[in-house]
């Protein structure tokens, strides 16, 4: 099994060992990069503090990308769909879910998913098959959304584009009218509250809708041959995921059959 396998792949299943071993790997991290931001509060200067900020922000954010695959082949071995993966998004129910992938033991056996990790050939005879059709809604959106299986064109990409940008305005309208018309921003307490409890929403939900953006890229990535590795300019570039998704919107995937599978403008017969 490649790193890409293992780290930014929704293929297969992995046992509680690996995924407890992240989470531990990603605490210590977190703490480690506590102490620079400790440090801060120690200098005046705004141009020190915004450089160290921002690349703290990335390296979490880098750290942060291989959990959200590894939790979804977390919930490949529990049988479950990696669906459950946006509860991650929900206060309190996010720890519940994280307990509940460190603590709870996998299917035994083989399930719908893949064979248990915990067969001693599991890696040697790992393959990054699609997951079988079904009529199951939850599978097929798994399929479309939430799933690095494969490759797609460039369609889906545009209209999922499209989506974004129109949540987009939708959530800024929503903020214009209630703090930047409304009478009652007027009020300092009113502002303090509402808007951090609005802000907080607003931020909510573009997580929700922003993370299967994620799972198309790297499918987009693997129709033009590329690996999913790529997908981490969107992180370290300005503007990385925008630049990303329009440098992939253009560009023509491969119509022969790569390392990834075949072309998504291939039907079969």
């Amino acid at each position: 099994m490649t790193l890409e396998q293992q780290f930014l792949s929704t293929a297969g299943r992995i046992n509680r060992k690996i995924f407890v071993q992240y989470v531990f790997a990603f605490i210590l991290l977190c703490i480690l990069l506590a102490i620079p931001t400790i440090l801060l509060n120690f200098t005046r200067s705004g141009f020190i503090v915004e450089i160290i900020s921002s690349i703290t922000f990335i390296i979490i954010e880098l750290a942060m990308l291989p959990g959200i695959f590894l939790s979804v082949k977390r919930l490949h071995d529990l049988n479950k769909s990696a669906l459950f993966v946006i509860y991650y998004i929900l206060p309190l129910i996010n720890i519940a879910l994280l307990l509940y992938l460190i603590f709870f033991k996998g299917s035994a056996g083989d399930n719908k998913y893949g064979a248990s990790p915990l067969d001693d050939d599991y890696d040697e005879n790992f393959s990054e098959n699609p997951l079988p059709k079904s009529l199951d809604m939850m599978d097929i959106l798994e399929q479309k959304f939430f799933s690095t299986v494969g490759r797609v064109n460039r369609k889906p990409l545009i209209l999922y584009l499209i989506f974004l940008i129109v949540c987009g305005i939708i959530g800024f309208s929503i903020y214009y009218v209630f703090f930047m018309v409304n009478p009652a921003a007027l009020y300092m307490d009113i502002v303090s509250s509402g808007e951090i409890l609005l802000m907080y929403y607003l931020f909510t939900a573009y997580i929700f809708i922003t993370m299967p953006l994620r799972f198309l890229l790297i499918r987009r990535l693997h129709d033009l041959n590329l690996s999913g590795w790529w997908s981490i300019l969107g992180i370290i570039l300005p503007y990385g995921y925008i630049v990303l998704t329009i440098i992939l919107i253009f560009i023509k995937g491969s119509i022969k059959e790569n390392k990834y599978g075949k072309s998504p403008l291939v039907r079969d017969n």
